[in-house]
């Protein structure tokens, strides 16, 4: 069995690393959708020498945590924007919005084209929710709101298996992919896995970039529902 835990903002210190290692985890999980390649073989290297200096090399180990084409808000003020049930809000297809009672801004294309009338949908950890009323172009449309809540700047946004449309083979990937070999992870993890050509064509890219035969462990993260649909053929995969 292994304990995974996540080495974010608030324990990239030395300090905190050892605290996390000592309190049992056996894998630290590095997010890499949270830093430039640049920092995060910063934040690694940290990482290992509080392993190393532990004297826990043979036991602990690191996960680099690829980057998908997750659906983020983008950046607006206030940090958090208060809605209420019933209030009408806009999502546009943009990095940052002046004014969030103008829109809120979605950080992909055609958001518009990832969502149905009626469809309910959520941001951040599932609170506030709400339901599409109208599809206003390929680049926007309306919502609802459902439930009282604070919608948080830059935090995901959940339309379900509009997710499945996406290329998460994205430009990030592919920059964090180049510097995987200086990292030299145990564990690479590859979000939104929903098929067997996406994890073949995930797997041959690696092993390019890296310029290796044989990856290190892959951990195939299933989050939407045509994952599960072919998790076994998934599972083997990773395992030949």
């Amino acid at each position: 069995m292994f304990i995974v835990a996540t080495i974010s903002k608030n324990s990239y210190e030395p300090e905190k690393i050892k605290e996390i290692i000592e309190a049992g985890a056996s894998i630290l999980r590095f997010n890499f959708s949270h830093g430039t390649p640049d920092e995060m073989i910063s934040r690694v290297k940290v990482a290992k020498k509080v392993i190393l200096d532990l004297g826990k090399d043979e036991t602990v180990k690191i996960m680099a945590d690829l980057p998908g084409n997750k659906l983020r808000l983008g950046k607006f003020e206030p940090f958090d924007y208060l809605v209420n049930i019933g209030q009408e809000i806009i999502f546009k297809s943009s990095k940052e919005s002046k004014d969030p009672n103008e829109f809120i801004p979605v950080n992909v294309e055609e958001i518009g084209k990832l969502v149905k009338v009626n469809q309910e949908i959520s941001v951040a950890d599932g609170s506030p929710r709400f339901s599409v009323k109208e599809i206003l172009s390929n680049d926007s449309f309306k919502a609802v709101v459902l439930n009282n809540g604070l919608i948080p700047n830059q935090k995901g946004l959940n339309v379900g298996q509009g997710v499945d449309f996406l290329d998460h083979i994205t430009n990030e990937f592919l920059a964090h992919a180049d510097v995987l070999l200086k990292i030299k992870p145990d564990f690479i993890a590859l979000s939104f896995v929903n098929s067997l050509d996406y994890l073949k064509k995930a797997k041959m890219i690696l092993k390019e970039k890296m310029g290796i035969k044989k990856l290190p462990l892959l951990v195939a993260k299933i989050e939407t529902e045509k994952g599960v649909k072919y998790v076994d053929e998934i599972a083997k995969m990773l395992m030949s």
